[in-house]
């Protein structure tokens, strides 16, 4: 099995048991007993020091922009981790895009012309101001598909483990692949999940709602409602401009977050814990994911 990007194959990595060695621990140290009483899972631990996941992602794999050949290798990587482990993996595939896109921009450079035209022409800059506002509702309800944007293959990595009987519960465990990149704290703050989406659709919509009050009443009223459409304007461009900035700022590596993520998910990987499913989920930063987390989950169900 491996995992794909720009059409090149990137092999399932599967470490050797010598690779994730501890030197430091044996497992004949702890409790005083022989190293075959201990627990499996127990020893599973002592050999596979977390922060080796961590430094192996982080360090030696990178920045994983999403749909980029660091995100690949990081699912090779959990791939073969997962095998190892005695679970079932497969994986979904799907397209994505690389980036945020160019939707934000495009709205926001609408709004503003709009904004400057609605002095001398309202009526039309009412009628791109509704175009406007279409656009953003279906941005918002197709969330991490932009219609201005490259998409590249990417995949989410699905582990479980099979069992003779269905649980009545289970525990799925979501990490990400990728690695955010290194904007500022306001930016992603702002842009984190679908805020970009839902803000852009509000101040859409204030422009929509403000356009339709300045249409009729004193001179001095309609000036201030003209100002507060400049106002959201405005907004649409720093939220487009943030945007633009997490396209071609270079990514991080991820290691606090994403990488601990992805260590953490690795170590859920329990013989004696068949109720839990692990996920790798591609291009979450993007949202994509969150769109195929239920067919992930399907696909789970189906290795079972």
């Amino acid at each position: 099995m491996g995992y794909w990007y720009q059409r090149n194959k990137v092999p399932s990595i599967v470490p050797s048991p010598n690779s994730m060695q501890r030197p430091t621990r044996h497992p004949q140290s702890v409790g005083g007993g022989d190293a075959d009483d201990q627990p499996r899972s127990l020893l599973r631990r002592l050999r596979e020091d977390p922060t080796d996941a961590v430094n192996r992602i982080a360090v030696e794999i990178g920045a994983r922009r999403p749909t980029s050949l660091g995100e690949a290798q990081a699912a090779a990587y959990l791939d073969g981790r997962m095998r190892r482990a005695g679970l079932r993996v497969s994986a979904d595939a799907f397209r994505a895009a690389a980036g945020a896109g160019w939707d934000g921009a495009l709205v926001a450079l609408l709004a503003s012309f709009g904004c400057v035209l609605y002095y001398w022409l309202p009526l039309p800059s009412l009628a791109l101001a509704v175009l406007n506002l279409a656009i953003a509702v279906v941005a918002f309800l197709r969330p991490g598909l932009p219609l201005l944007a490259r998409k590249r293959q990417s995949q989410n990595v699905i582990a479980t483990r099979a069992i003779d009987n269905p649980p009545h519960w289970r525990v799925v465990l979501l990490a990400a692949l990728d690695s955010p990149p290194a904007t500022s704290a306001l930016a992603r703050r702002l842009t984190a999940g679908r805020r970009a989406e839902l803000g852009r659709m509000i101040a859409c919509g204030l422009i929509v709602f403000l356009a339709l009050l300045a249409l009729g009443g004193p001179l001095g009223l309609r000036q201030l409602l003209w100002y507060l459409q400049i106002a959201g304007a405005l907004y649409l461009l720093m939220l487009a401009g943030f945007e633009i900035w997490s396209m071609i700022a270079p990514s991080t590596p991820g290691a606090v977050n994403h990488a601990g993520a992805l260590s953490a998910l690795l170590e859920s990987a329990d013989p004696f814990a068949p109720t839990v499913r692990q996920v790798g989920d591609g291009a979450e930063r993007l949202g994509q994911a969150l769109r195929r987390r239920h067919q992930a989950g399907a696909a789970a169900q189906r290795n079972e």
